[in-house]
């Protein structure tokens, strides 16, 4: 029997008021899930941001370097 399978069997033994109580909590992992992704790909874009934008001579001189030249232009 697959994972699925035995998930289904149990939940319909369970009465109404459990069965939404799993169904609650299946939306959550979903929700958290879809959260998780978004935000893998907000800090990917960053990243790809970061990297189009300095060098990494400019990561190895840290300090006003990098301000000033923003600030230029």
């Amino acid at each position: 029997m697959t994972t699925t399978e035995i998930i289904v069997q149990r939940l319909k033994s369970l009465p109404a008021s459990a069965q939404r109580e799993v169904l609650d909590f299946v939306e959550f992992l979903q929700s958290h899930r879809q959260e998780h992704t978004a935000r893998k790909d907000e800090v990917a874009w960053s990243a790809f941001s970061l990297d189009s934008r300095y060098s990494k001579e400019d990561f190895a001189r840290p300090g006003q370097e990098i301000y000033e030249r923003d600030i230029a232009g």
